[in-house]
């Protein structure tokens, strides 16, 4: 929808106090693309910029996307930093609407996906937050020189009725988790469900994230995930695919309902850090997790 240069353009661009949305249910819509890299880091850059996609007067999906256990496809991706591009982007929140800002209608938006990075060429976010997405909220595919500081994240509160990837079927062009793993798991349903961060690929190199906040506060809007020692969600950070040492530094993770912080090989893989292990925060609290660096 928004496009930000072409493929291997270098420029300066500045994008300030913007809205991203849609006006209708639109299962393609991909609402910004960046290419640009700039000649300078931050040439770039997005400040104080939002995504909302339903939950208010402006679009359709207010009142398109009621029925309880249908949620709608109203957009396939919000924001993606192609692998030519290079982005600062501060203060900004990818939401998929779990209520109504202008009205009272009841809100069961399913966004395919949050952030999709693929950028080599440096990736600054500073404050930023994806929430109630269907597939990932943030997911990395050979990415590399990404710097992460104050993210946070709120999984879907319907989930896992429908469980993920419903209603998407996931796509293998843009690296989509598939969550095949899952009918081996005893708590299949609560395997269904968003994750927080992917970093995936065999060419991911130094990605330094510190400070995050991944919340689930439900299981299908009623279940009360608890305060310290509630599981709503088997995992919420998966591995895939990372050389042994691709640089990577995940500094004080925080969860709140989940089981597992860091996962290793997605959902057919294994527990690299689990949050009876490390109880603090709002449930559990990581210190780091170096097994990449």
């Amino acid at each position: 929808m928004f496009q930000v240069g072409k493929p291997g353009e270098v420029g300066v661009a500045e994008i300030s106090d913007m809205l991203f949305t849609v006006a209708d249910v639109l299962p393609g819509a991909i609402l910004v693309e960046v290419n640009m890299a700039g000649s300078q880091k931050g040439d770039v850059s997005f400040h104080n910029s939002h995504y909302r996609v339903g939950g208010a007067a402006d679009s359709r999906t207010e009142t398109a996307c009621q029925t309880t256990g249908s949620p709608c496809k109203a957009a396939f991706l919000l924001a993606h930093l192609t692998s030519s591009s290079q982005t600062y982007i501060e203060n900004a929140w990818l939401w998929s609407a779990d209520h109504d800002l202008d009205g009272s209608y009841n809100q069961v938006i399913g966004t395919g996906r949050g952030m999709f990075i693929e950028s080599t060429h440096g990736t600054w976010l500073v404050g930023t937050a994806s929430e109630h997405h269907i597939l990932y909220a943030y997911q990395t595919y050979n990415a590399q020189n990404i710097f992460v500081n104050m993210q946070q994240v709120e999984t879907p509160y319907f989930q896992p009725v429908p469980p993920a990837p419903t209603p998407w079927k996931p796509n293998s062009t843009w690296h989509d988790p598939d969550f095949a793993g899952c009918g081996k798991n005893a708590t299949d349903s609560q395997c269904r469900m968003q994750w927080a961060l992917r970093l995936v690929g065999e060419q991911t190199s130094t990605i330094n994230i510190y400070g995050t906040g991944f919340w689930v506060f439900f299981n299908n809007y009623t279940t009360d995930c608890g305060n310290n020692n509630g599981n709503c969600q088997d995992s919420i950070v998966d591995l895939e695919r990372l050389p042994k040492d691709a640089n990577v530094y995940l500094y004080n993770l925080n969860v709140r309902g989940v089981e597992e912080i860091v996962t290793i090989g997605g959902s057919d893989g294994f527990a690299a850090a689990e949050r009876a292990d490390n109880p603090g925060s709002w449930g559990g609290v990581l210190a780091a997790y170096l097994g990449f660096a």
